[in-house]
């Protein structure tokens, strides 16, 4: 692995000479690295004198090599310390070899680092960077841990140096190498694993996600024998859990905390302690050699991915999320994917040749306050004709649309319905118009959150079926798709109805797409192309300031500075009830964050609390007081532990106050989190997770459950159990998952408790039941076989006496009693199972106090004590459907499109957020949103930031076909956006 220190100043690097320092002993003799070593007069080994000159930034000859070098307070390094694998460690005490691949792979990525990420700035206030190729380093290699085991690791002091063009030494700007941190590692791994199996090692990928591995051969009982130092940081970062510091800086402080003085010991002695540790598994040094070089020579059956395959499954991951993306982001996947196979100058040969990718440029970006210069971004030739071809649609069907109508009309419309009381905003009526009357093939509305987009969709909708034309609903979610469905519009998700035949799909119909923004380039792609062939009318429907899409490209946020389309915005606050929230939220939707923040504030609604367990405990209380007051209320939050422990804090106190009641535990299933190319790789999953067939594939149907019982990573396949649905019997079956990768979804089995009351979240799709990923609603009734009745929205009843004339096998009537009739109490809730038209009468039923099953029957003269509503429930068996969580807190992403009394948003400082997620976290609320976080300096200036992401559409031609980015926020020309203008 690789860490990187903060920079330090020369006193403190001193350390690594003082005469009793651990690195000064003859064992850690340092060497200098770096193009100009011999040209500065140092010496090949590190000498103390030389080392301590060049850090205060003086020659060998005591000239200044910087003008502030006699500066104490000056950042003089910064240490890379690259650690091999535990089970490499403890071979090095048998095998000098290992050691020389240590230093060829940490070779390797300081090259990568000098010779790609080395930046100094000049000019005035530094204001022009650029790239000089050039590091000092000096890298001094330690053999063992502080508690005396094995740990081969190196440290290279990289110094605040570099020679700039004018060949004048300069300092180094450092923020592109903590930015490429994570690909510098991977190099550091890959060269690594290449260089142990030109020594005959085979290699075992132990976290593919992170890119780690072990030699083969090495149990896991002798690396954890070895691994007492990590144990120890990792129990006393525990210690600071709750402090609001990022999770790099707890670890720097467990490792302070646990640090213990590293007495003077040579090799010899820890191999002799570490031959006694070996003894006790029966085993020694040599023999641990010996065994692992012969499991190798026994590995040559196992499977191997080709350098292109490795390359072209980096490539389709970036592309599922990002449209524009840099080259080390695919770099390290691709590296991942080929760990243990080849290196990482093979695979950058292997990317610079590849035919599918498209470099699109490279810009400045800024990296805090400065600037990383000539950043590189590419595309594939696949998503550059996907945004491509979507503005070329755009373009090429403007204005040819026949599903339209007249403004006169619509305007005649809206006028009779504001006469009968019917309220819309300047911003519905602008819409409503655009809808209704463009005759262009795509049609946006930009719509702020809670501005009414719905009603006005539901206006247009009865304004075009009047006029003859059919309005057909869409949405990228189910969840989404529930809520077009509010203004009375057929509606499914965009993937089912692209699977399904369409054959009830006429010409000519207009299609409207809500939530668009979360829409990805090649999903939204081949709906314009159905659309397209059905001369289908396009209006997508969404707001770019909520959250993007989590798959490729930014198309919604694009296309409305496209001309050719139709556009329209709904700006006008509706949802907000309060002046103090509607200030609050057009500050927000303006950009205007430090303001609206700080009328936050100024309200005691937003809590600087720095200990985290404080911080959710707050939050919690507050829930609480807001579900008491009869408030709809929920906590958000962006990370999932914060919102385990939210639940699990809320839970216990409504236990106690007994809101809700206990329930029983049932078993239920959570994404496992593997995603991408680590589905293909059996290294990704362990033994106990479930998986769940997609789709159809390698004769298992859609739809199986099955648990993993068995891993055989040599030949790339799972071994799975479930029941045959034909049989009933139990069947146990293997898996390759080159093969099955893609029709695959993993879940871990967690234990959760639910009673009456409780909220609930579905956390997948499932039509036969009704149930949506991110639904959510309230627990009515549980049994201990695991039958559960979920409450998930209620709307009140209005007409009580046409309650005869309803099917009520398909729609669920209560009745809430607002006064006791008979023998019936007072606030009884019951399901209106039955009518008799002849008695003007219907029956109900309901639980006593005892959970006996009740029936009873209400006379029409006493409706009036009666409140009707229409509720949408779903019944389950957690046997079959175990996707589920509790409620009271959820992320905040899976709270967008929900409208409550009030929010609580639970901020973390070390979780970088941006405007988007803060935007989507106050606008949830109608009275009242709190903002609890542990750095309100942290939360302005992260709000303040737009969600970060590229698209091609970001980057234009201009003379000699030069690729180049224009200012994020511009009103594109049609010049500049056509189609052409790539260079297709």
């Amino acid at each position: 692995m690789l860490s990187i220190s903060r920079a330090k100043n020369a006193k403190s690097g001193e350390m690594y000479f003082e005469a009793d320092s651990y690195y000064a002993k003859k064992n850690h003799q340092g060497v200098w690295i770096g193009k100009y070593v011999s040209e500065l007069g140092l010496t090949p080994n590190i000498k103390r004198e030389q080392f301590v000159s060049i850090l205060n930034a003086f020659d060998s000859g005591g000239n200044t090599l910087v003008k502030n070098a006699s500066d104490k307070k000056r950042k003089s390094y910064v240490d890379f310390t690259f650690s091999c694998p535990k089970s490499v460690s403890v071979l090095s005490y048998c095998d000098e070899r290992i050691e020389q691949a240590h230093n060829a792979a940490v070779s390797k990525a300081l090259k990568e680092l000098e010779s790609r990420y080395a930046i100094t700035r000049e000019g005035a206030g530094g204001t022009q960077s650029y790239r000089t190729g050039n590091i000092l380093a000096a890298r001094f290699n330690h053999h063992e841990s502080r508690e005396l085991e094995p740990q081969l690791h190196s440290h290279c002091v990289v110094m605040n140096l570099t020679r700039g063009r004018d060949k004048k030494w300069r300092t180094l700007f450092m923020g592109d190498m903590y930015k490429n941190q994570m690909y510098l590692g991977q190099v550091y791994r890959n060269e690594l694993a290449n260089e142990l199996k030109t020594l005959g090692y085979g290699i075992d990928v132990t976290d593919r996600s992170k890119g780690l591995f072990e030699i083969s051969g090495i149990g896991n009982e002798i690396v954890d024998e070895f691994s007492t130092r990590r144990k120890q940081v990792l129990e006393s970062k525990q210690k600071y859990e709750n402090l609001s510091v990022s999770d790099a800086k707890k670890l720097e402080l467990a490792c302070l905390d646990s640090r213990k003085y590293k007495s003077e010991s040579d090799v010899e002695e820890i191999r002799q302690i570490t031959q006694k540790k070996l003894q006790e598994y029966g085993t020694s040094l040599e023999q641990l050699k010996a065994d692992a070089l012969r499991i190798s020579g026994q590995n040559n059956d196992s499977q191997v991915i080709s350098i292109s395959d490795c390359l072209k499954m980096a490539l389709e991951d970036i592309t599922e999320h990002e449209s524009a993306f840099k080259k080390e982001a695919v770099l390290t996947l691709a590296l991942k994917n080929g760990l243990g196979q080849y290196t990482p100058e093979e695979m950058l040969i292997e990317f610079d040749n590849y035919e599918e990718v498209f470099k699109l440029g490279s810009k400045d970006i800024l990296i805090g306050k400065s600037i990383a210069p000539d950043v590189e971004y590419y595309t594939t030739n696949e998503i550059k004709k996907i945004e491509l071809g979507i503005i070329q649609s755009a373009e090429r069907l403007s204005g040819k649309s026949s599903s339209y109508v007249s403004i006169d009309n619509v305007k005649k419309i809206i006028q009779e319905r504001e006469k009968k009381g019917t309220q819309y905003s300047p911003g519905q009526k602008s819409a409503i118009e655009m809808m209704c009357t463009s005759k262009n093939f795509l049609n946006l509305i930009q719509g702020d959150a809670g501005a009414g987009k719905t009603f006005a969709v539901e206006t247009f909708r009865e304004i075009m079926n009047e006029a003859g034309f059919t309005v057909r609903g869409f949405a990228p979610t189910g969840k989404a798709a529930v809520e077009l469905q509010s203004a009375k519009i057929a509606t499914s998700t965009i993937d089912s109805f692209m699977l399904s035949k369409k054959e009830d799909v006429g010409e000519n119909e207009i299609w409207v797409v809500d939530e668009s923004g979360m829409m990805g380039s090649r999903k939204l792609n081949r709906f314009l192309e159905e659309a397209e062939k059905l001369k289908a009318k396009v209006i997508l429907i969404g707001d770019s300031k909520q959250f993007t899409a989590v798959e490729q490209g930014k198309m919604f946020a694009d296309l409305q500075q496209l001309p050719g389309t139709g556009y329209a915005e709904i700006t006008e606050v509706r949802r907000q009830k309060t002046e103090h929230m509607k200030e609050i939220v057009s500050d927000l939707k303006n950009k205007k964050v430090y303001d609206a923040m700080h009328k936050m504030q100024k309200s005691g609604n937003v809590l600087k609390i720095t200990d985290r367990e404080k911080r959710i405990a707050t939050a919690a209380d507050g829930y609480l007081r807001d579900r008491e007051a009869q408030k709809e209320t929920i906590v958000l939050t962006a990370t999932n532990k914060d919102r385990s422990d939210l639940n699990q804090a809320i839970r216990q106190t409504l236990l106690k106050k007994g809101m809700i009641n206990e329930g029983f535990d049932f078993r239920t299933l959570h994404n496992a989190g593997i995603s991408g190319s680590y589905r293909r790789y059996a290294d990704s999953y362990k033994v106990g997770q479930h998986i769940f067939f997609q789709k159809e594939c390698e004769g298992f149907k859609q739809g199986l459950e099955a648990e993993i019982t068995g891993l055989d990573t040599k030949q790339n396949s799972i071994t799975i159990s479930y029941i045959d649905k034909e049989t009933g019997e139990n069947s146990t079956s293997s898996l390759n998952l080159f093969k099955a990768a893609s029709y695959i979804q993993a879940f871990t089995v967690q234990t959760r408790n639910f009673g009456v009351g409780d909220s609930i979240i579905s956390l997948k799709n499932d039509k036969k039941l009704g149930l949506e990923n991110g639904k959510i609603g309230t627990v009515k009734n549980i049994e201990v076989t695991g039958t559960v009745e979920v409450l998930f929205s209620r709307k009140q009843y209005q007409t009580k006496k046409s309650i005869y004339r309803e099917d009520l096998n398909k729609r669920w009537i209560t009745a809430i009693l607002k006064s006791s009739i008979n023998a019936i109490p007072e606030k009884t809730e019951a399901r209106v199972c039955g009518v008799d038209n002849n008695k003007k009468s219907i029956y109900i039923e309901y639980k006593d106090n005892s959970g006996r099953v009740i029936q009873e029957s209400i006379n029409q003269a006493d409706f009036e004590k009666v409140d009707f509503f229409t509720d949408t429930r779903s019944q389950f068996n957690f046997n079959e459907y175990a996707y589920c969580d509790h409620a009271y807190a959820v992320t905040t992403y899976k709270s967008q499109g929900a409208t409550l009394d009030s929010c609580h948003w639970v901020h973390d400082p070390n979780n970088t957020t941006n405007f988007n997620e803060a935007y989507v976290a106050v606008t949830r609320a109608r009275l009242d949103a709190i903002v609890y976080t542990g750095d309100t300096e942290k939360l302005m200036e992260q709000s303040s930031k737009m969600q970060a992401k590229e698209s091609v559409i970001d980057w234009h031609s201009i003379k000699n076909a030069n690729i180049i980015p224009q200012d994020s926020g511009r009103k594109y020309e049609s010049k500049e956006i056509s189609s052409s203008s790539l260079n297709v």
